[in-house]
């Protein structure tokens, strides 16, 4: 009968419908591979040599991220990029490194370019911490935190998250603990990047000394 036809065919079109969706949704996901391959492009070009793209960065480091999709589709080997992969690497990524904020992509800190990328300027807490390998802990104990080729020097109020950064260059890392609130009412500005993420210039040798 027509009725049954019909009831059949609302039962099982939606769980049809489900299986193809999710086939397809996994056959054009990245793998892990692919997606720190596109997180490293995009470290290049919205840290460090946007203009060599043709883009420019706005005082906050945004960019309209349907501009860097058409940037990126003219190098090789990105001819498929679309904003969904962009937003696939975002959603994906252990440490929060890029954001998209009303159509418009940056990365949140590390940035080396010659403009100035803006922060808001905040009350640190008590302490901060940052990971670092241990064949740089001398020169840290001596020189402080400097920011090197970057515009910021980078510390957290997340153990794990300081884990985290100091194990991309040592296995077994050393977290420094940072007085930032002492540093702080002594003059030394500190900038917020992100939820858990603390910038400074640079901080002197008298304020850092090693987590317990």
């Amino acid at each position: 009968m027509p009725t049954s036809t019909m009831c059949c065919s609302c039962t099982t079109w939606p769980r049809t419908a489900s299986r193809w969706w999710r086939g397809w949704t996994e056959r054009n996901m990245m793998d892990e591979t692919q997606r720190t391959r596109l997180s490293k492009m995009l470290a290049l070009v919205l840290r460090h040599r946007a203009g060599d793209f043709g883009l420019r960065l706005d005082a906050e480091g945004f960019v309209p991220a349907d501009e860097l999709v058409a940037a990126l589709r003219r190098q090789r080997g990105w001819a498929s990029l679309t904003l969904a992969d962009l937003e696939e690497v975002i959603a994906t990524q252990q440490k929060r490194r890029y954001e998209i904020v009303d159509g418009d992509i940056r990365a949140i800190y590390g940035h080396s370019l010659d403009a100035e990328v803006s922060y808001p300027q905040v009350q640190p807490p008590a302490l901060l911490l940052h990971g670092t390998a241990r064949r740089f802990v001398a020169a840290i104990a001596a020189q402080g935190l400097r920011p090197m080729n970057r515009q910021y020097v980078h510390m957290t109020d997340d153990l794990a998250l300081a884990a985290l950064t100091g194990r991309r260059r040592d296995p077994e890392p050393t977290i420094l603990r940072i007085r930032a609130a002492a540093a702080h009412a002594d003059g030394l500005a500190f900038y917020q990047a992100d939820s858990g993420v603390f910038l400074a210039r640079a901080v002197p040798p008298q304020y850092i000394e090693p987590a317990d």
